[in-house]
């Protein structure tokens, strides 16, 4: 008997599904993925962030340069003395009439009773450093109104004819020490000058450090100084903990900063480049603060 077109049955579709175990395993494989991307993302990120901080320094020493060439190879002025004539504001080197007018791009500015109105913002800020508005100051050293030594310490002041230039430090990175006006957005700054105490490995952070690194005001410091007591020792001028980032036991020796030299070029330095780390802690004399840094230390 024949069977007609019209009474053959119909062929039964069936749509395909992912079993349990098979959700299972690809839900298993994105997580390894994710796993492994996530790290790599993160290192990505963090050396872009590195490259724009050294891309800022390497802007804030060519600004000085330029203004060095100038002002007959002279830095900008650096005062910090108690009294200022009647009439006059102490100057800095991130004075809006001084560097900002080499960085006319700059965005944040303060001010106050005593100091003109200051560069902050744009180039001055590292990508690394929180609720930053300049993250970067001027060897104390390089500063053209230094007569001689100052005070008790035994550096020596030097320009921009000093001879090993590539090796003579003239801005790094440091901390926001300046915390906001009253009622100021909440963003810190920091202060003109490192390397005013200690000698120069301490400055970098060998031995018991320096005093005058940590905030000026404790109660009101920035997000990124450790709330962890130093056990009554000092810390390095620089803050090593931005490259890489680390949000834990910033004022530890360990990561890398940022450095600007006298012949404008820039590089990250580890804290065993520039120090050793055993008694009696005296600077390796690759980085210099001024150029009496070995007679200074002997």
């Amino acid at each position: 008997m024949m069977t007609t077109l019209a009474s053959r049955p119909c062929p039964t579709s069936k749509k395909a599904a992912f079993t349990l175990i098979e959700l299972l395993v690809v839900i298993a494989i994105i997580a390894l993925l994710v796993g492994i991307l996530l790290p790599a993302l993160g290192k990505a990120r963090d050396s872009a962030r590195g490259v724009q901080c050294q891309t800022n320094v390497r802007s804030i020493v060519t600004a000085l340069t330029l203004y060095s060439n100038d002002w007959k190879a002279k830095f900008p002025p650096n005062d910090d003395t108690a009294v200022v004539p009647p009439g006059q504001l102490r100057p800095y080197w991130y004075d809006t009439e001084r560097i900002g007018v080499y960085l006319p791009q700059v965005i944040r500015n303060d001010s106050g009773s005593t100091i003109n109105e200051t560069v902050g913002g744009g180039v001055m800020v590292c990508p690394n450093h929180n609720a930053a508005a300049r993250s970067y100051s001027m060897n104390q050293w390089a500063s053209s109104n230094l007569r001689g030594n100052n005070g008790n310490n035994n550096s020596r002041p030097w320009d921009a004819n000093v001879n090993f230039t590539s090796q003579m430090l003239l801005v790094g990175e440091a901390w926001g020490r300046q915390p906001p006006a009253a009622g100021a957005e909440r963003l810190f700054f920091t202060v003109s000058t490192i390397g005013a105490q200690g000698l120069p490995g301490e400055r970098f952070g060998g031995g018991a450090g320096v005093a005058d690194a940590l905030p000026i005001n404790s109660s009101n410091a920035e997000p990124d100084a450790d709330r962890s007591p130093t056990g009554g020792l000092g810390i390095s001028y620089i803050p090593y903990y931005r490259h890489p980032r680390r949000s834990g036991n910033t004022y530890a020796r360990t990561g890398s900063a940022h450095l600007g030299f006298a012949d404008a070029h820039v590089a990250a330095w580890k804290p065993e480049d520039l120090f050793n780390r055993t008694a009696p802690f005296k600077s390796t004399y690759k980085v210099f603060w001024a150029p009496n840094d070995r007679e200074y230390e002997q």
